[in-house]
């Protein structure tokens, strides 16, 4: 009985799976013969194998009954790979919408195992699902313009302002090594007026990195090349994959007027936009690479090239320190000295100041070259933050940054207090110099609270537009998300709005298809919450999207004479549909903030109703219409139909049974039993049983005497 209840009980909670195993797919342009029933709230799993880091790996299903809704995870098959809408997934639920891409230059994708899920949402409809699915290889888009692999002349005999930017990028299908080179004039003497220093800047996680970004850089005039190694951990993706998405920038650097001291060598920004540029990539295969491409075990283990841990002075946060340095002429051997600072928590962002305290010649300058491990001896070399600015550095590595982490993540073992290393070179540009003095001060900054514990009030949308908010936690606790919004089309039939938020760890700009944990339209509760028993968040920053999901008037969804208003979420309701955001910790949800995040009245005519926190509720909207919109209108799947039906019917007999035990008792104790008989119950009792018997005996012989009974 009780687990039929329960059944019931959870008609509306995604814990039916018709499969916890996978159907291995193969890449196919065609649908196959194969045709997939799931039943409502159900999901049916699917695994496919993708080794081409340079494509877009699509996910498309053929919808033929039902609504089957797609969700995608990378997740480790040890670490519960089973996708679910609770989970951190790429998605496509919205109505109507079966195909889902993913980019292979999101940060989260790379070369593997994906596992599909694919579940009847029901909230739509009651109709079982019956699907075909097929996966294929995507084709480069009008978003590759600018990849260097396919398209290496969009980077020959380009022009860049003074201090201005110009992006590229391009992909690394195979185990290689890479060398980015950056070709210009650098003479006076033969380009006259059109000579500078263009710094070349290359990135694995912001596709429009900036000098004071985590980057390799040129950092000198020297040197026109940059090499990532199969060898360097830092050279990797977030899923330790050399192949993938590299990011390109060119820099107009050049020295301005004022530091100008001659002409034929210090660069001038007013030759920069005169210079032309080209950028060039080159691959270089290492030997005993896969059959896919991956690299061979023995070279990208990451504890055959892991350092140790240094043993650097360490710095006390806003504590200034004094060095000196020595340095040499035109930079040709850049001396370092190298401190580190830990960050025992990941919401703090980093700000490093150096200053030149010897000397009046602004040339004689102490510079920074950051790094993070396994980049403990940071250089103009390799992969690092630094400050590009004359005389002092000032420098801040935001907690945002994607390469920024702070807690117990970091080290050869991952969970290890992260620590990074700063190294101070100088240059010199008079020979009676050999050393530099400097002041450095490292200082934790705060994250200012914007979000966390801070109820977002009165807040608006435009269609299908996107709001941008985000939080930070120090600690590993379960937080969740509140969307308090006008959701219900019967009470606020003039300005209800299906809203939606997605969560990311990585992408400012995600959307409803990127990797994300996610609240969709018509959620009854508008509640989210980030577990710390999900293996996929940790402390740290986090970016939540609102997303303004509406129908435009002239879309067919919506009836010209508006006779589904009430199901079809104009977009014109938005304009007066304000939404309250809370997040904070789950434990104190309830009672701090989410009762000051409650809506004033939807203003329906006639109506002073305040949105209810479960929003969605059956009924008319004000006799403008009798559609309930779907999204909101619970439905009992045919398996809680079936709870039902075994919970009664079980119910009946076990009342049935009951009954019939109490009666028997009653028999016994009242009829049968001669000791609580009176003297005249026994007498005719004796009388009415001897007639009995004889009548018995003559019909029916062979019958046993009451007596025997």
């Amino acid at each position: 009985l009780l687990v039929a209840l329960a059944a019931a009980a959870n008609a509306d909670h995604d814990i039916f799976h018709s499969s916890r195993t996978f159907t291995d797919l193969t890449l196919t342009s065609e649908y196959g013969p194969t045709e997939y029933s799931l039943q409502c709230n159900n999901y049916e799993y699917f695994k496919v194998f993708f080794h081409f880091p340079c494509n877009d790996l699509v996910v498309n299903v053929k919808a033929l009954q039902g609504q089957p809704d797609i969700y995608v995870s990378k997740a480790n098959i040890d670490n519960d790979p089973y996708p679910t809408k609770e989970k951190l997934t790429w998605a496509a639920f919205e109505d109507s919408q079966h195909q889902l891409t993913i980019n292979h230059r999101d940060p989260e994708s790379s070369p593997g195992f994906y596992y599909i899920g694919i579940y009847n949402d029901c909230s739509h409809q009651s109709e079982s699902a019956l699907f075909q699915i097929k996966v294929s290889k995507g084709e480069p888009t009008e978003s590759t313009l600018n990849d260097l692999s396919l398209y290496p002349q969009r980077a020959i005999n380009q022009l860049i302002d003074a201090k201005g930017y110009k992006y590229y990028s391009f992909c690394s299908p195979r185990c290689s090594n890479v060398r980015v080179a950056l070709a210009n004039c650098l003479s006076e003497a033969e380009c006259p007026g059109k000579y500078s220093y263009p710094e070349l800047l290359v990135s694995r996680t912001k596709a429009n990195p900036t000098l004071y970004d985590h980057s390799y850089k040129l950092a000198q005039i020297e040197r026109r090349d940059i090499w990532m190694n199969v060898t360097d951990p830092s050279a990797r993706d977030n899923n330790g994959f050399v192949q993938g998405e590299f990011y390109v920038g060119v820099q107009g650097f050049c020295t301005e007027a004022e530091f100008v001291k001659n002409p034929a060598f210090d660069g001038p920004c007013s030759y920069a936009a005169n210079t032309l540029f080209n950028v060039t990539v080159s691959y270089h295969d290492v030997p005993g690479t896969g059959e896919f491409g991956q690299c061979p075990d023995d070279s990208v283990t990451p504890l055959a090239v892991l350092p140790t841990v240094p043993d650097y002075p360490i710095l006390t946060s806003g504590v200034s320190v004094k060095g000196n340095v020595g340095c040499v002429q035109f930079a040709t051997q850049l001396q370092y000295k190298y401190y580190k600072i830990k960050v025992p928590q990941p919401c703090n962002s980093l700000n490093i100041q150096v200053g030149t305290v010897n000397g009046t010649n602004p040339g004689n300058v102490a510079e920074l070259s950051i790094g993070k491990f396994p980049n403990t001896v940071p250089t103009f070399d390799n992969l690092q933050w630094t400050s590009y600015d004359f005389g002092s550095q000032n420098l801040t590595i935001s907690a945002f940054d994607p390469a920024f982490d702070g807690g117990m993540v970091c080290g050869p073992d991952g969970i290890s207090e992260c620590e990074y290393y700063i190294g101070v070179p100088s240059y010199c540009t008079t020979a009676d110099v050999t050393s530099v003095d400097y002041i450095l001060t490292a200082t934790l900054v705060p994250l200012a609270n914007e979000l966390y514990e801070v109820p977002q009030l009165d807040q608006k949308i435009t269609p299908n537009g996107v709001n941008k908010y985000q939080f930070c936690t120090n600690t590993a606790i379960d937080v969740s998300a509140y969307l308090n919004s006008y959701a219900s089309a019967c009470d606020c039939p003039n300005n209800y709005a299906e809203l939606e938020f997605v969560i990311s760890r990585t992408n400012a700009d995600a959307g409803v298809q990127d990797s994300t944990w996610k609240l969709e339209a018509g959620n009854p509760t508008g509640i989210f919450t980030l577990k710390t028993s999900d293996a996929d968040t940790r402390p740290g920053t986090y970016y939540l999207n609102v997303i303004g999901s509406c129908e435009a008037s002239v879309n067919v969804a919506c009836a010209a004479d508006g006779s589904n208003s009430c199901s079809c979420s104009p977009c014109s309701h938005l304009a007066n549909s304000p939404y309250s955001l809370y997040m904070g910790s789950s434990s104190a949800f309830n009672s701090n903030g989410v009762a000051e995040t409650i809506l004033e009245s939807c203003a329906t005519a006639g109506v002073n109703n305040v949105i209810p926190v479960k929003a969605g509720l059956e009924g008319t909207c004000s006799g403008e219409c009798t559609v309930v919109s779907s999204k909101n209108k619970s439905v009992l799947t045919q398996g809680a139909t079936a709870g039902v039906a075994i919970a009664v019917i079980v119910f009946v007999l076990f009342i049935l049974a009951v009954v019939m035990y109490l009666y028997r008792g009653y028999l016994r104790c009242c009829c049968y039993n001669p000791n609580t008989l009176s003297k005249s119950q026994h007498a005719n009792q004796g009388k009415y049983t001897a007639n009995h018997d004889e009548r018995e005996h003559e019909a029916n012989v062979g019958v046993l005497p009451s007596s025997a009974i």
